[in-house]
């Protein structure tokens, strides 16, 4: 979802005023092209906390991912365990036909801790997503309350009330509400990617690459030939 929150000047709409056909002072609203610039997302990041923010959130999906990946490596090297001993860093983990319940229990308390960081790594990062997101929506949404009650009366003159309106209500709600979720899940989405890249390289020395880069390359080209109208159609009905 792209959703511009630069709003525009008002003291700059006499810039681009012009006469109707009835002869009254009034503005057209200029309409975007293209994809949402970096700039425009920047501005939602500084708003949501700026580089403090983007270091906890990546952060929180490091360790996130990294106490997943950890669970599950923990639980291949149980099942490997079965019949020999294993050797964990240093640590030797008893086979668990030999061992009985206390050999099982030295292997599940492990992983009943990792299973425990695994979940409030999650939870943190989708938090710490969401306040940021919050406290992007509140500021924006002062600056914008700010701009147009400053505004000159020549502002109000030329700019029809339903795009004033529009402002505080479907934008708002975009803000409020999709580009949060957007924004988080896209984050959390390339934490997954990264993850899954570096592991399936990891494992195949590199060879996995020679699938991966194609494969890439043709959803790169999918996703651009769906974004240019998804985003012209955004556009139109925001400005309708």
């Amino acid at each position: 979802v792209e959703v511009d929150v630069e709003g525009e000047d008002p003291r700059t709409a006499l810039e681009a005023k012009k006469l109707d056909r009835d002869g009254s002072l009034m503005t057209e609203e200029r309409r975007q092209e293209g994809y949402a610039s970096a700039s425009t997302w920047w501005t939602w990041a500084r708003a949501a906390g700026g580089a403090k923010f983007l270091f906890l959130q990546f952060l929180c999906l490091a360790l996130d991912r990294a106490s997943y990946v950890a669970t599950e490596w923990w639980l291949a090297k149980w099942a490997d365990a079965r019949r020999r001993p294993a050797d964990v860093f240093g640590t030797t983990f008893p086979a668990q036909n030999a061992g009985g319940l206390e050999a099982r229990w030295r292997w599940a308390r492990v992983y009943f801790v990792l299973g425990a960081l695994s979940i409030v790594f999650c939870g943190l990062r989708t938090q710490w997503g969401f306040r940021g997101g919050v406290m992007a929506a509140a500021r924006l949404y002062e600056q914008v309350s700010a701009s147009i009650l400053n505004a000159p009366m020549s502002y109000f003159d030329t700019t029809p009330q339903g795009r004033v309106v529009s402002r505080f209500t479907f934008d708002t709600e975009q803000i409020d509400i999709v580009l949060t979720q957007k924004a988080v899940m896209f984050m959390i989405s390339c934490g997954w990617t990264v993850t899954g890249v570096v592991l399936m390289m990891s494992l195949t020395r590199g060879y996995m690459i020679i699938g991966i880069a194609p494969a890439f390359v043709a959803y790169f080209r999918i996703l651009n030939f769906y974004r240019r109208s998804a985003v012209d159609l955004q556009r139109l009905d925001a400005t309708s």
